[in-house]
């Protein structure tokens, strides 16, 4: 099995500071992504189930 991230061996070393910080955004998108999806999916149940919004609240 071969390294991680290693596609990027052959990255310009002009560029290879920006691994680490572009790596971290690509996971933090996912994760946005995953925490909103959950949300939306809650509040599809609510409303199925006919939640008040002042029962949410």
């Amino acid at each position: 099995m071969g390294k991680p991230a290693a596609d990027l061996d052959g990255l310009n070393p002009d560029h290879a500071h920006l691994r680490t910080p572009i790596l971290v955004i690509i996971i933090l998108g996912i994760v946005t992504a995953q925490v909103v999806e959950v949300c939306v999916r809650r509040l599809g149940t609510m409303v199925r189930r006919g939640a008040e919004l002042e029962e949410v609240i």
